[in-house]
């Protein structure tokens, strides 16, 4: 790992990898190639072609990452993802990721998110302030699961709680379950260990 603090502001497209210590980019940067640091803020757009490994990245504004290796994810406002892999992930906007895994996620909606597989250990989706609102996914495998204006063809579970405004085709669970009065779940499957 490199010892140095980089830091990008206005707009640029950088064509090398990228190891540093930490990573401050400001305005609008494209990432064509690989980044490992320590710690990268970034505050307005920034795309990243290759893969990320860092512990902790904080965005402010819009995130696209191809694939991503980390300890920390805190966003706020909109992440698009092929695969992020990461101990924790804090989202307050939109999301859409093909695949997620995390240890611990919160995920405050502002509007329609996509996450098409999510394994997690505990998880916590819910509504922001917009009324249009609501989590699309394939498929939310976890221990601990909470869920609120999901829309899911496959949940799985320990401990599963459906709050309000959830569309489930197949519920799995291995120790409870609830289910809100505004929500459904077509099929309810206990599973034994």
């Amino acid at each position: 790992m490199v010892n140095q603090n980089i830091r990008f502001i206005g707009q640029s497209k950088q064509l090398e990898p990228i190891f540093a210590r930490t990573i401050t980019a400001q305005g609008h940067h494209r990432f064509c190639e690989a980044i490992k640091a320590q710690e990268a803020t970034i505050v307005g757009s920034c795309i990243i072609d290759d893969v990320v490994q860092m512990k902790k990245l904080k965005s402010g504004g819009h995130l696209t990452i191809n694939r991503a290796k980390l300890e920390e994810l805190i966003v706020t406002g909109t992440l698009s993802a092929k695969h992020i892999q990461t101990k924790d992930i804090f989202v307050r906007g939109k999301i859409r990721v093909d695949h997620l895994e995390a240890e611990h996620g919160e995920i405050i909606m502002k509007c329609t998110c996509h996450i098409g597989k999510m394994n997690v250990e505990k998880l916590l989706i819910k509504k922001g302030f917009s009324f249009s609102s609501r989590l699309v996914s394939e498929s939310i495998t976890g221990k601990y699961i909470q869920l609120t204006h999901t829309q899911a063809n496959t949940v799985r579970g320990e401990h599963v709680v459906l709050g309000e405004n959830c569309e489930i085709n197949t519920l799995y669970y291995t120790e409870q379950y609830t289910i809100a009065k505004s929500s459904s779940a077509i099929r309810i499957v206990k599973e034994v260990l």
